[in-house]
């Protein structure tokens, strides 16, 4: 049995923009003079996509402009003094750190000489599964009509667009509020409102999250090395696809069923210790293929003690003859295994039955 009985490929990536001067539609509507904006903040007035609970660092990545023509230092200055601001909003819950390694980035900043139509700053959340994948700002050092911006206006839009980053995904009725649509800044620093309204929304429970304990493009390394360990295993490359899964495995631990992937492509590598390593961890992991995991666990112990007998070690061969045996009578005593599965592990008993003599 050579394909995983459970394998999907992973969801389309799917990508929100929101654009400063967006207009804003689908959110509940909130007074102006209300104290905060929370129900304008969610997507669609009740989605809540903000960063996890455990999030106690969000890495920062503020690439530097040079090439782009309009561009100084002081810019990114202007920027950790924003991020600086949403930091005190949120009362030390999130700290940001500054940090040049893109594999260790969550967020990356971005200058452009100009955006695409009336936009002077834009972030770009992307997320699959309800898990967030990218949060990347990039900001204008020219508005629409090709006049530099001030450090005011910089300072603003990166405000703005932070404020987007860490979740607030609509925009304020009120212009004197910073998340308000608009590219003429009547404020430069965050207002009572805009600090209720990030409080507010980090008691709510979220729905679109990062996964923790991982940065952003860690994940991504993850996903990618997943995505090219099922092609492979679709195409019966499976030593290919044992070589990804681990190197998925090396970016991003808390899959619950990154063992069963890399299990069941070393048992059709071959590799037997190693599909008996990873798929004893599998079979004790309630889900989908928790069965397929005990199944495989049972067929990797029968053949490499099947190749231990052969090759004169006897008593070790044996031994793992019976475990085998263990796995597959607890499938067909298990009254909740599928029936085909039942049968793949009783036609095995069979066959133990006589290498057992």
């Amino acid at each position: 049995m050579n394909k995983p009985c459970a394998f999907k490929p992973y969801l389309t990536i799917f990508l929100l923009s929101l654009w400063l001067c967006m207009p804003v539609t689908g959110f509940t509507a909130v007074a102006p003079n209300a104290p905060h904006y929370l129900g304008d903040a969610l997507i669609n007035g009740k989605t809540v996509q903000r960063w996890h609970d455990q999030t106690q660092v969000i890495n920062v990545n503020i690439q530097t402009g040079q090439s782009v023509a309009g561009w100084n230092p002081q810019m990114i200055t202007l920027v950790k003094q924003a991020f600086t601001e949403w930091q005190t909003a949120l009362n030390g819950r999130i700290r940001f750190n500054y940090t040049n390694d893109p594999t260790k980035t969550d967020v990356t900043i971005k200058w452009r000489r100009n955006l695409p139509g009336t936009e002077v700053g834009v972030q770009k959340i992307r997320w699959h599964d309800n898990i967030l994948t990218d949060a990347d700002i990039e900001i204008a050092v020219h508005n629409p009509q090709g006049k530099p911006l001030t450090q005011r206006e910089i300072q603003y839009v990166a405000l703005h667009e932070i404020g987007h980053m860490l979740g607030i995904k609509g925009h304020s009725a009120n212009p004197n509020d910073i998340m308000y649509a608009s590219v003429q800044p009547r404020v430069t620093h965050l207002t009572a409102r805009d600090k209720n309204t990030i409080t507010a929304l980090y008691k709510q429970k979220a729905h679109i999250t990062n996964p923790p304990g991982v940065a952003l493009m860690q994940y991504r390394l993850y996903e990618y090395h997943i995505r090219l360990g099922y092609d492979a295993h679709q195409q019966n490359r499976f030593e290919a696809a044992y070589n990804y899964f681990v190197k998925a495995k090396g970016h991003y631990k808390n899959d619950p069923q990154i063992d069963y992937f890399i299990g069941l492509s070393a048992y059709n590598s071959r590799k037997y210790p190693a599909a008996i390593e990873h798929l004893t961890k599998a079979s004790t992991r309630p889900g989908e293929n928790q069965g397929n995991a005990t199944y495989f666990l049972a067929n990797s112990l029968m053949a490499m003690g099947s190749n231990e007998i052969a090759g004169g070690k006897k008593a070790s061969g044996m031994q793992k003859i019976h475990q085998a045996r263990t796995y597959y009578s607890s499938i067909v005593k298990n009254p909740k295994a599928p029936s085909d599965l039942k049968k793949m592990a009783n036609a095995n008993l069979s066959k133990l039955a006589t290498v057992a003599l």
